[in-house]
């Protein structure tokens, strides 16, 4: 059946005139659809396109904003001017002048309509509040603005309840409510946290849905239809967990039941289902848990509507009803109730469905394509969120009284900004510790463009500050949970706000404002474990410059509050910021989204005694420098320069602590002051070691052995036996530098050389385990004297070092080809793995030229490495590798006696300061290179100045070098390519003249260059390069 207009449908109880029509017999039901007379139409037909039912009178909503009513009226639920008598007429609603209404919800008696502008009215039955206590009449006539409300966007209806939506995000509830009478609407506060975008309301329970398709529920649980697989009530919403992960875009209440659709086109179904009601095939009084019912699997369901006991669906243009239908409620041309979904014959363009407490109603469209009928949400107006597109198309209408209008409702709403730049695709859904949902890089370029505008008009962005600066969330001591459990979708703001440009502008007048009260709020979920878990999740995620920016934020702020240090006002805000920041760093250490210089405050020295602050840390002896907290305790905001301030201070204390055991305290010690540290002078400061060149590794073994720890850190001078000369430096230099060398000679057997990094690892074989720890010791000794080595270890020497895990990458670095193969193996996702592979769980060690096979775990010679179990190998192989050797464990015992000699000498206090990069720059320097710094720091002696002629040649010279050959020349000036963490102005070149028939040589303890006096660029370039190709450098006295 089909007319060419679109046509309204009706079926069910229809005893009050419902349908707008007296039904003539004696059941004055429809059984089938009937067609509904009498409401309002134009050229394409009706103009319905919405309806709502009471128990016994109906509302329709056209797309002109009229509101039709017809049915029983004992309430004056037909808005009309008679509230006495009822109507089989269909009529408007007296809704006085400009009221167009955008949605209705009916209750048992009562009616609400929500206006375009956000104005909500009420009218008839008001005995239980659900029209307020500010209309004292039972019963409310005419439709009337309820004046608590602005800007709402939706409304629902329980029995004797009300509730509505704003366009903040705010749930308010009144009427009947958890067995009370509220004349006065209260706010449903832990949901007013979450982008929610739809409500529903059942006769006595509650429904509310996020953004991202959380669906919480609170209220009477008698049947199990709050969907929490029990049958407790709640008074305080939660979510439904078993919900969570199917992306929720509608759900839709009965008296006891609950549907709920999915995206793709599920129907979830929980509640009474004792007439079948819920769809499952069975008469099953309480179903506690969402179950997707079975007649839909396969099928796209676009729409779904629930009356008081019956439900309705809508798949590719046609009905599906089930339930009890005592009325004729399904359609079905029968009064027998249907426990499975059965499809309503002979209509196959329908376009909307509609269900009333007994009633069901249906719009044909002959024009409306089945594959594209409208969803159950399209016809929802939901809570306004920002997004990339909204704000291009503000800015380019160039309209700043909207634009600031609707930044203001944004940024006066956690709800509203929990709801904005969210992805527009499925990414959005399922908000949790694995997916936030936010297209950041979105967020990222809306800030950009609402910054560019500040130049123009400040007006824009002082919208956004003012706006933030109301929340009362920022500051307050509350933690808003559910039932224990933090939403995911509640900490979303958390990510992107930090790209607003006064998060990070200091001298903005109100960055103070903003951004300390938002850092101290994500402080505060930090100190929770599940939202700090969740955050943690999130950051481990977000791409680089996102992660960076956050670390800028909190570093600014750290920045402002030590300068405004002086009146103290917000020093105690400093350790918050540092414990988040603690949190990123432990975040980065995992996943190594940025340097760790982009967690120093580098200019830490100008505001704070970090010396000072150690020392009073350390002994007990005094206050943190600023009263609150020690910056000891947050070191990886120090630089790696600072840290080694720090060794050099604590082995100062060591040492005169341990000469004083048995003399007077620290205290007096320490006494007077000189600056800022405690200074004591004693003669003894020097360790003497004498040595032969000849049994330098003997020697230096049973020199360190009979030394003390508190000996061993005093600053080392070297003489070697027979050769005059008092060691400034230079000899303590060239002694590490011949050491290391001999320890590393291959007939020692230690250390293992790969052919391809060229870096060394601990050789496994059996060897004298007593000069491990010797190298581990005088690599200690180093850092102390701060003499850079040649120590071709890689990285991952220093995390176990520092007890931390290796992994894939160390193997890489160490081991290229085989971590290649690794790599390769975890990257291959075809079926035919183990063919292409052929791998076990063994693990192959060479050892004096004799390969021995080690399984990787029991029975690893006859366990293949799969698809499945890969990573598990990968993981086994790194570590067997790197960490415990072959079936002897001889890598493990060579470096546990390397860590053993290490820690001998090396600050146990301080040695968690170090991050493993750090820790390596100390022992070898790094290759922060600033070539104009070096020039600048040159010495020169005798003739020699900026301007001479040789000098002017040096430089042109030096600077047409590529960057491999002035690095060449760093190992030629001074044994190593690498400088020290102090800069490469700690070099300090010293340039000295010598005859012009000479090639340039290196004193490399000395860091001098003795230059012949040539003045031709090309002649000097040319010298320079054979000398630092033939190894023109000595140890020799200057």
């Amino acid at each position: 059946m089909s007319y060419r207009r679109k046509s309204l449908y009706a079926f069910g109880n229809g005893d009050n005139g419902q349908f707008g029509v007296k039904i003539r017999d004696d059941t004055e039901c429809f059984i089938e659809p009937n067609r509904v007379i009498g409401v309002p139409v134009d050229e394409h037909g009706v103009k319905v396109i919405s309806i709502a039912c009471g128990i016994d009178h109906t509302l329709f909503l056209c797309h002109d904003g009229t509101v039709w009513s017809v049915g029983a009226n004992h309430y004056a639920q037909l808005g009309r001017e008679c509230s006495e008598e009822g109507s089989y007429t269909i009529y408007p609603v007296n809704l006085g002048v400009g009221a167009k209404i955008i949605s209705i919800s009916v209750g048992f008696y009562h009616n609400l309509a929500v206006v375009e502008d956000g104005r909500l009215l009420g009218w008839g039955d008001n005995s239980r509040g659900q029209i307020l206590s500010n209309f004292p009449n039972e019963t409310i006539v005419l439709p009337r603005k309820l004046c608590s409300f602005t800007e709402v966007v939706q409304s629902s209806c329980g029995k004797s309840s009300s509730m509505a939506l704003s366009e903040a995000g705010t749930v308010w509830i009144w009427g009947e409510y958890m067995s009370k009478v509220l004349r006065e609407p209260i706010i449903v506060d832990l949901i007013g946290f979450l982008p929610i975008v739809q409500i529903a309301a059942g006769d006595t329970y509650y429904i509310a849905l996020t953004a991202s398709g959380g669906v919480y529920s609170w209220g009477n649980n008698e049947f199990g239809q709050l969907g929490h697989k029990d049958y407790r009530n709640r008074t305080l919403p939660e979510r439904i967990k078993h919900l969570d992960s199917m992306n929720i875009v509608y759900v839709t209440c009965g008296s006891s039941h609950t549907l709920a659709l999915s995206k793709d086109g599920k129907v979830f179904a929980f509640g009474n289902d004792s007439s079948g009601q819920c769809g499952l095939g069975r008469k099953k009084e309480r179903e506690d848990v969402p179950i997707s019912i079975p007649e839909f699997l396969g099928s796209h369901v676009s729409a779904i509507a629930c009356g008081r006991r019956h439900s309705l669906a809508l798949v590719n243009g046609q009905v599906w009803s089930f339930g009890t239908n005592n009325n004729g409620q399904l359609g079905l041309n029968s009064f027998n109730t249907q426990i499975t979904p059965r499809r309503l014959k002979n209509y196959n363009n329908i376009a909307s469905i509609f269900a009333g407490v007994d009633q069901s109603f249906m719009i044909e469209d002959p024009l409306c394509q089945s594959t594209l009928v409208d969803t159950a949400t399209n016809c929802l107006k939901v809570p306004r969120f920002l997004n990339i597109v909204t704000v291009r198309e503000l800015i380019r209408k160039n309209d700043n009284i909207e634009l600031i209008g609707v930044l203001e409702n944004i940024f006066t709403s956690i709800s509203a900004m929990n709801g904005s730049f969210l992805f527009s695709d499925d990414r959005k859904f399922n908000c949790s510790a694995k997916n936030h949902g936010i297209n950041l890089d979105e967020a990222m370029e809306s800030f950009d463009l609402i910054t560019k505008l500040r130049d123009a008009n400040h007006s824009v962005v002082d919208a956004i500050v003012s706006s933030l600066c109301q929340i009362e969330f920022w500051e307050s001591e509350r933690i808003y949970s559910f039932d224990g459990h933090i939403p995911a979708e509640s900490l979303r703001l958390f990510l992107y706000l930090p790209w607003f440009h006064v998060m990070v502008d200091k001298d903005h007048e109100l960055f103070a404002t903003v951004t300390l009260p938002f850092l101290r709020a994500l402080y505060q979920y930090t100190e929770e474990h599940e939202s700090k878990e969740i955050l943690m999740s999130w950051w481990s995620q977000v791409q680089a410059r996102h992660f960076r920016r956050i670390i800028h934020v909190i570093l600014s702020a750290i920045g402002f509050c030590l300068v405004c240090n002086d009146d103290k006002k917000y020093v105690h805000r400093i350790p918050q910021m540092l414990g988040v920041l603690d949190i990123l760093r432990q975040v980065n250490d995992k996943t190594s989204k940025v340097p760790i210089e982009k967690f120093y405050i580098d200019n830490l020295a100008d505001y704070v005694d970090i010396k000072r602050d150690y020392f009073n840390f350390l002994t007990g002896s005094g206050q943190p420098v600023n009263g609150h907290f020690f910056w000891t305790q947050f070191p990886f905001v120090m630089n790696a320069l600072a840290k080694s301030e720090l060794l050099q201070l604590e082995s100062e204390f060591s040492r005169i602590q341990a000469a004083n055991d048995a003399g007077p305290t620290i205290h007096y010690i320490f006494n007077p002051l000189v600056g800022t540290l405690p200074v004591f002078i004693e003669d003894d400061r020097f360790l003497e070691m004498k040595i032969r060149r000849t049994h330098i590794l003997e020697d230096a073994l049973n020199f360190i052995a009979s030394k003390t720890r508190e000996q061993l850190v005093k600053g080392l001078r070297v003489t070697f036996e027979g050769e005059p000369g008092e060691d400034a430096g230079g000899l303590k230099k060239e002694f590490f530098i011949l050491v290391f060398k001999e320890l590393f000679q291959p007939y020692f057997g230690m250390f293992k050389e790969d052919s391809e990094s060229h870096l060394v690892w601990f050789s496994g074989y059996p060897t004298d385990l007593s000069n491990f720890k010797l190298c581990g010791i005088l690599c200690a000794l180093s850092i102390y004297n701060q003499v850079l080595v040649d120590f071709p270890f890689p990285l991952a020497l220093y995390k176990l070092i520092l007890g931390k895990e290796v992994n894939l990458d160390d193997l890489l670095q160490l081991h290229p080809s085989e971590g290649r193969a690794m790599q390769s193996m975890l990257e291959y996702e075809g079926d035919d793995f183990e063919e292409v592979f052929n791998v076990y769980f063994l693990i192959n060690f060479e050892v004096f030229d004799e390969v021995i096979e080690v399984e990787l775990k029991p029975d690893g010679a006859r366990t293949p490495v799969t698809q499945l179990n890969k990573n598990e190998f990968v993981n086994l192989y790194v570590k067997r590798k790197l960490t415990i050797g072959g079936n002897d464990e001889m890598i493990r015992k060579q470096f546990e006696k390397f860590l053993e000699g290490f820690k001998t000498v090396m600050s146990l206090n301080l040695l968690p300061f170090f991050q493993p990069k750090e820790l390596q720059e100390l022992v070898v320097g790094n290759e922060c290179y600033d070539w104009q710094v070096f020039k600048d720091t040159t010495v020169y002696k005798d003739v020699f100045h900026p301007n001479h002629p040789t000098i002017k040649a040096f430089w042109e010279a030096f600077f047409e070098f590529n960057l491999e050959q002035r690095k060449k020349f760093l190992q030629f000036l001074m044994g190593s390519t690498r400088i020290p963490i102090q800069g490469i102005g700690s070099i300090k070149m010293t340039i000295q003249p010598i005859p012009e028939n000479l090639l340039p040589v290196a004193h490399t303890c000395f860091n001098i260059l003795d230059l012949p006096k040539i003045e031709d660029t090309q002649e000097m370039y040319k010298r320079l390069l054979i000398s630092m190709e033939h190894g023109q450098e000595g140890f020799n006295l200057v």
